[in-house]
């Protein structure tokens, strides 16, 4: 059966090979042929099926202590697999051809890495191998393989399975059993009708992991590059469509030995124009009055109409600019270079999540923030991710930095049901968005990672001597990368050990003086309102 178990340890394969190979010589003579024929093999599972028939082998003693193997099978549905091996069990050698046409993956599961597989008795594997093996030491492969209808099944990944993926690769590679390191030569990996190019190695020995990969994606059709992405992780935005061409470069150098070596350097050269998004990727709903719905992890729905014009709505150039560079500096230092992506911030997220073990830290710039709070649900899914990359893109090509920024900090949550910078300058601190000062801009910033957490902070009353520290840490840096002037800062420290919190029903503090002309207008507004 295709699952079958063995009492075998780890370690006993030499030992077991040994014997078999003693058990054998002295009863056959050079020459001497072994054949089998009519052989099934079973997938056990929920439901049984014969995935491989007709299955005939022999066997050829040759001289030198050499074996000759050769066989073939009928897997079905137009299937075959054949193979012809020259086996030289005491020096670990061999090396021969396999050929095998739409074979059933559920034959190799048992051998790969335990992966959420999905009905695997439906996916079929192709392609020709050959093997040239120089002992224990090192083993060539080359040729190319294909795997169609591959699925898999898992909430990590998606709500529902994720189903017709088409993989291939082909070229050259050496394995090295002893060291467990994988040396590739030159591979061309196909997704879809994609096809991207690598070379490097792959090395897992027991005490520790190395990756040093480079891949090429070379000058390629938007549409056929995007459409290798499996339709069941995209789910509604599989509607995109483009023109124009994509290429890039991918290097990759992990050691477990030495982490803060890890190093990442993507190149893009992005020639894609966006021709149609999904009715869910359309941004003209945010030009005008629109309810932000949320939904909160214990299941419960928050909803607000916001966008111009609305009593929700601060426009940026009415948000103080303390704020803004506040943001900025903790969120997304290069929000007004990149495109959206931050490969620096991937790079060290990367590092501090290998280090811990355990995922620790984040690299989403505003652009991917904004995505998550106006576009996506809450769960943490591959799909959602690719979801994410994909809109980022989208919102990116599609709306200006300002704009992006605008509309962030008006749909951001700030604490338990505070959404919005109008909202949560008023239930921080009584004020009108244009009125934050430097020390209030800092700690309103620093609470925008979890502000559901900090939010007790507002409900004690008092900024507790740990964080009013480490905001005061962050006013340094502001001012160290000239966020916040030297005056600026110097306010905001003063001003930090006397912050207070505004509670609904007390007096409004004294007004600051604005630039613009509606602010008492709009703080009689906030008044009445709250």
């Amino acid at each position: 059966a295709a699952d079958a178990e063995s009492d075998s340890e780890p370690g006993d394969e030499p030992a077991g090979l040994a014997a078999l190979i003693d058990l054998i010589r002295p009863r056959l003579a050079v020459g001497a042929l072994i054949r089998l024929e009519g052989i099934s093999v079973v997938a056990s599972g929920d439901r049984d099926r014969r995935v491989l028939r007709e299955l005939e082998a022999e066997l050829e003693v040759l001289p030198g202590g050499r074996y000759r193997l050769e066989g073939s099978g009928r897997p079905g549905r137009g299937g075959r697999l054949g193979w012809n091996l020259t086996v030289d069990p005491g020096a670990l050698r061999a090396e021969g051809d396999l050929d095998f046409q739409r074979l059933p993956f559920v034959l190799l599961v048992p051998f790969l890495p335990r992966l959420p597989w999905h009905e695997a008795e439906d996916t079929r594997v192709s392609g020709e191998l050959s093997i040239d093996g120089e002992g224990a030491s090192r083993i060539h492969l080359e040729g190319q393989v294909s795997i169609d209808d591959l699925a898999l099944s898992s909430p990590r990944i998606a709500p529902n399975p994720v189903e017709r993926i088409a993989l291939s690769i082909q070229g050259s590679a050496d394995w090295v059993p002893l060291d467990r390191r994988l040396e590739i030569e030159s591979a061309e990996l196909g997704l879809g009708q994609a096809r991207v190019n690598l070379t490097g190695a792959l090395e897992w020995p027991a005490d520790h992991y190395r990756v040093d990969v480079r891949a090429t994606l070379p000058p390629t059709d938007c549409d056929l590059a995007v459409g290798a992405i499996p339709a069941d992780l995209l789910a509604e935005l599989s509607g995109f469509t483009f023109t124009g061409r994509i290429g890039g470069q991918l290097l990759l150098r992990v050691d477990s030995r030495d982490l803060g070596a890890t190093r990442l350097r993507v190149h893009v050269a992005n020639g894609c124009i966006f021709d149609t998004a999904p009715a869910i990727a359309d941004v003209r709903r945010f030009e005008a009055p629109f309810i932000h719905r949320v939904v909160e992890p214990d299941g419960g729905a928050f909803e607000m109409e916001t966008g111009p014009g609305t009593l929700e709505w601060t426009p940026i150039t009415r948000i103080s600019p303390y704020f803004i560079q506040a943001v900025l500096g903790h969120e997304d230092a290069g929000f007004y270079q990149h495109s959206g992506f931050s490969v620096s911030s991937i790079e060290r997220a990367l590092v501090r999540n290998l280090e811990a073990g355990r995922y620790v830290y984040g690299a989403s710039t505003i652009t991917m923030q904004l995505v998550k709070n106006v576009f996506l649900h809450r769960e943490k899914t591959l799909a959602r991710k690719v979801q994410e990359v994909l809109l980022t893109w989208w919102i990116e090509s599609i709306m200006e930095k300002d704009q992006i920024l605008e509309l962030y900090l008006n749909v951001i949550e700030y604490g338990p049901r505070v959404y919005g910078i109008r909202a949560a300058a008023m239930h921080y601190f009584g004020r009108i968005p244009a009125e934050l000062g430097p020390a209030e801009s800092a700690y309103l910033a620093t609470i925008l990672p979890n502000p559901k957490a900090f939010h007790e902070h507002w409900e004690e009353g008092m900024i507790p001597e740990r964080h009013r520290r480490r905001v005061e840490r962050f006013v340094n840096t502001l001012e160290a990368r000239d966020r916040f002037s030297q005056s600026d800062a110097s306010s905001a420290r003063a001003d930090l050990p006397e912050l207070r919190f505004h509670r609904p029903g007390d007096p409004l503090p004294a007004r600051r003086e604005q630039d613009d002309p509606m602010a008492e207008d709009a703080a009689l507004e906030e008044t009445q309102r709250f």
